[in-house]
């Protein structure tokens, strides 16, 4: 590369820090890698897994019954899901949020 190149690459990157802060393009970085990593990584518990496979067909249910207009149905199966994942903060905690909206679209659309 020419000089000019190289003089003109370092004025850019000089540039570019001004917009990104170093510690912005660190967390980037080490998030990234951390992804890759858990991404690569195989399920160490397949119980696991199937425990969420049938969550989110236990949740598909109740989906569709939230399209149909179908509240009571709905929030009956999320209910059933808070319940049997409730040893799992992080599962009933997203039964439990939809069971939420789906009272509060309940009021919306019933009055």
């Amino acid at each position: 590369m020419k000089k000019e190149e190289w003089g003109l690459m370092t004025v850019a990157a000089l540039l570019s820090s001004f917009l990104f802060p170093p510690y912005f393009l660190h967390i980037l970085a080490i998030s990234g890698l951390a992804s890759f990593a858990m991404a690569l990584k195989p399920s160490e518990r397949p119980e696991e897994l199937r425990r969420l496979i049938e969550f989110e067909q236990a949740f598909r249910v109740g989906h569709d019954f939230e399209e149909q207009a179908a509240w009571v149905e709905a929030i009956g199966i999320y209910r059933e899901l808070a319940e049997r994942y409730k040893d799992d903060p992080a599962i009933s905690g997203i039964a439990v949020q939809r069971i939420r909206f789906v009272e509060e679209r309940q009021l919306q659309t019933n009055g």
